[in-house]
């Protein structure tokens, strides 16, 4: 998810809108502190 861009700003004449990017993609956690923390979240939810 670094490289994760939200989305792009469109041209829409006299405006721009925002379209956002779909985010239905694997998450890859490198950090493993963020990953310890998930897995005791998960167990509390037991």
């Amino acid at each position: 998810m670094q490289q994760f861009h939200s989305g792009n700003y469109i041209n829409q004449g006299y405006y721009k809108s925002f379209q956002p990017e779909f985010i239905n993609r694997d998450w890859e956690i490198s950090d493993m502190g963020v990953l310890q923390m998930l897995s005791n979240a998960d167990r509390q939810l037991h």
